[in-house]
């Protein structure tokens, strides 16, 4: 059993190289792949902006209420229980804050990647 596993093995360890040298791009194919993948990365990141500005906002303001909710549930626990329920609240606020950031700061992002990538 062994030995077959290690036949198989061997017979794919000389075969797939040998198949990627018989398919190898061009110096030219991989300066057009990488010019197409550059205007995807940007499509992509000028999509992802677009998103952001949409929901971000939104997203930050459900963050917030659902924050406000757990805190004020928390307050009914006991005292044990009190600090987790706090410390959810607090990693929502923030969280809300990060969403927020993120979409106001989305268009000057996007920006700047969208010119490292062009």
């Amino acid at each position: 059993m062994v030995g077959k596993r290690l036949n198989v093995f061997l017979v794919l360890l000389i075969a797939v190289p040998s198949l990627y040298a018989a398919v190898s791009p061009t110096p030219a194919d991989i300066n057009a792949t990488s010019k197409e993948l550059g205007k995807g990365t940007v499509t992509f990141l000028q999509n992802l902006q677009a998103t952001l500005q949409q929901i971000g906002p939104a997203l930050s303001a459900i963050l917030f209420v659902l924050a406000g909710i757990i805190y004020a549930f928390g307050q009914l626990q006991p005292a044990d229980a009190r600090g987790k329920y706090q410390a959810w609240s607090m990693g929502l606020i923030v969280g809300g804050f990060v969403v927020g950031a993120l979409s106001i700061a989305a268009p000057t992002l996007a920006a700047i990647a969208g010119g490292l990538l062009t």
